[in-house]
């Protein structure tokens, strides 16, 4: 049994209501956390990017990426940079010292369907990365936003 009695946090949230892969295609998005952690084997590092869709009937879901950026395997380490480079290019900011840079820019993200593997079902995967051009900035969050409910059709970098 735990007390939650003293913790400060959203008891009435919107339960997540979808776990499955979003369709394959491209998605207005941005990072929303981002974290560096240690690989499973203790002897790398990754950058782990949480971006969320932010616009279309797709608004507010979740999508994970995780870049190899030290890595006892040498061509794990150089794919991971060049798909770190690929994001960091994707929104518009090259030779990043914090990942905090990153967050809240609005990026297009094109994604496919993994298949399930290891025990885990389906999941996305981002394929690519284009700047958003004639899409502001959002204001920074410390929290990723709640989802929201779907605009109308049409997307703002399409107009």
């Amino acid at each position: 049994m735990a007390n939650l009695s003293d913790l400060n946090f959203n008891r009435n949230a919107e339960p997540v209501q979808d776990f499955s892969p979003l369709p394959m295609g491209e998605y207005l998005a941005q990072v929303v956390a981002s974290e560096i952690k240690d690989t499973k084997s203790g002897t790398g590092k990754y950058v782990k990017l949480q971006w969320q869709v932010t616009d279309g009937q797709y608004a507010g879901r979740v999508i994970f990426a995780n870049y190899n950026i030290i890595n006892a395997n040498p061509k794990a380490q150089e794919i991971g940079e060049r798909e770190f480079a690929a994001a960091c290019q994707g929104l518009g900011k090259v030779g990043v010292s914090d990942t905090e840079e990153l967050h809240a820019v609005p990026c297009i993200i094109k994604v496919k369907i993994e298949p399930e593997r290891n025990g885990y079902g389906p999941s996305n995967r981002i394929t690519s990365y284009n700047v958003a051009t004639g899409v502001q900035e959002a204001p920074q969050q410390s929290q990723p936003a709640a989802p929201q409910a779907a605009p109308s059709a049409g997307m703002p970098w399409q107009s």
